[in-house]
């Protein structure tokens, strides 16, 4: 799932939306930058069998560590288009995994997709997030316009909101362990 299909799906919820289109892809963006702040997600990305360098992935935030076959830390280099391994000599087990934190703050809402863990909770916060300004606006219509209505409070909207993020908080990735040598 694109986070642009996520915002659809958010979209659903509300019977009548008034936010405009560029506020919604604000908040979109809002959700997934606190997601990487608050809760993480890492990936793993194994060397080939005899590799000692690799490309550097799209999705890089920032790495983590580089660790051998049996879990010790190594050093690394890294440039703008590809991680190096220093190795060990006579320690180091091939094949390396490379650990690393992903950029959600900057992927592509149209094409890249969601890491799957992340999407009930980022599905949450965004309708979460939207909530707080469309009830706003319906409530100064329904002001305007003399037209009584049930809406929730600004207080309970955002205590929803900082729920979410205390559950975010809870959802941190754990960093991988290894082994100095």
């Amino acid at each position: 799932m694109t986070p642009n299909e996520l915002l659809d799906l958010v979209k659903t919820q509300f019977g009548v939306l008034y936010l405009d289109s560029a506020k919604l892809t604000n908040l979109l963006k809002q959700s997934l930058g606190a997601y990487q702040d608050k809760a993480g997600v890492i990936r793993k990305l194994q060397f080939g069998d005899d590799d000692t360098e690799v490309d550097v992935p799209d999705d890089l935030l920032e790495i983590i560590c580089i660790a051998d076959a049996e879990g010790r830390w190594h050093e690394y280099q890294a440039s703008t288009t590809a991680i190096a391994v220093v190795e060990q000599t006579g320690k180091s087990v091939k094949p390396y995994t490379l650990s690393y934190f992903v950029n959600l703050r900057d992927m592509d809402i149209d094409e890249d997709d969601l890491p799957p863990e992340t999407i009930g909770t980022l599905c949450d916060y965004l309708e979460a997030l939207v909530a707080i300004p469309n009830t706003a606006r319906a409530r100064q219509i329904a002001a305007a316009t003399g037209i009584q209505g049930d809406y929730t409070s600004g207080e309970e909207l955002r205590a929803r909101r900082d729920t979410l993020e205390l559950a975010m908080e809870d959802e941190q990735a754990i960093i991988p362990m290894a082994t100095v040598y």
